[in-house]
């Protein structure tokens, strides 16, 4: 994928964060946060508290989550999304009515 980016580490890990409803009907994409590292990406939703894991290089259009069959790499990303979360003091989204905010996927492990 960024074969034409010369200087660009493979082994970099990407991670996204996206506390909030896409659009205002809440019909968009779900609020999540993601990490990539080499081929493998693991979506965490917030507010279902669920993770799916990819690996991107085989199923680019992240149609088949590998969650129970690569539980290693799953638990390795799902610690270092939190810790990255954590460090960077980002704000996670609250549940509507108790206010507590939706924990971090590494106590789902």
């Amino acid at each position: 994928m960024m074969e034409n980016c010369p200087g660009f580490p493979e082994s970099r890990t990407l991670i996204w964060h996206f506390p909030n409803r896409w659009d205002h009907n809440g019909t968009g994409i779900a609020p999540h946060s993601a990490i990539r590292k080499g081929d493998y990406k693991l979506i965490y939703y917030h507010a279902a508290r669920n993770v799916e894991l990819f690996n991107i290089a085989q199923d680019l259009g992240e149609t088949r989550t590998l969650f129970d069959s690569r539980r290693a790499i799953t638990k390795q990303l799902a610690d270092e999304l939190p810790a990255f979360l954590k460090n960077t003091q980002a704000q996670m989204p609250v549940f509507e009515g108790t206010l507590e905010p939706v924990p971090l996927p590494d106590i789902l492990f």
